[in-house]
């Protein structure tokens, strides 16, 4: 994340400024990065299905004192104007889609997003994971059960990435692997950083 809003004040200097531009954080889920961002003086919207996570949000900025305005709404279609946004970022919301509706989450991402407006993807990876633990439901996504509990999660490919950011110059595109403590084996994450192009 701070790699990110370096390189979003780094372009502030040679283009708009992002610190009055509006930043959004879709699924931004317990405000984390929200709040990460409120505290370096950025413009930052949370945007969350959930409304447990929204309250969490709400509660951690006031702790913080950080005025950070919260909007119930989710992908693949978003209660926001077109244009609203200089940048936005989404980590690990994509993964709970199908691979239609990531699609079309990436395309709203463009119609918010202002033309060169930044964007930041953090998604499970199906380079480096190992899914084969769960069903699989529909290309490269696969349900897992367990604990009375099922969780599909869409294990996105370098191709399809490349294809779904149509509309978008990619800046950097790294490849993670990583170990949680889950029963659910992803095991890789990309992690794109991409600009809309005009």
């Amino acid at each position: 994340m701070r790699h990110w809003a370096d390189e979003l004040a780094n372009h502030a200097n040679n283009g708009p400024d992002v610190h009055r531009g509006l930043i959004l954080d879709v699924g931004c889920g317990g405000g984390r990065n929200a709040l990460y961002l409120a505290r370096r003086d950025f413009n930052i919207l949370g945007i969350d299905s959930s409304r447990l996570r929204l309250a969490e949000a709400g509660v951690l900025a006031q702790r913080r004192r950080l005025g950070v305005p919260l909007v119930q709404g989710g992908l693949p279609k978003l209660p926001l104007a077109s244009g609203c946004a200089s940048a936005l970022l989404c980590t690990h919301v994509l993964e709970s889609l199908s691979r239609d509706e990531i699609g079309r989450g990436l395309g709203e991402f463009r119609r918010l997003l202002q033309p060169s407006g930044r964007l930041l993807v953090i998604t499970a990876a199906r380079e480096g994971s190992h899914p084969q633990e769960g069903e699989e439901v529909e290309s490269n996504t696969f349900l897992f059960r367990g604990h009375g509990l099922e969780t599909r999660i869409h294990f996105t490919t370098r191709g399809e990435l490349e294809t779904w950011l149509e509309g978008f110059r990619i800046l950097e595109m790294v490849h993670q692997h990583w170990i949680v403590p889950t029963s659910i084996p992803q095991g890789a994450q990309w992690i794109v950083m991409a600009e809309r192009l005009p």
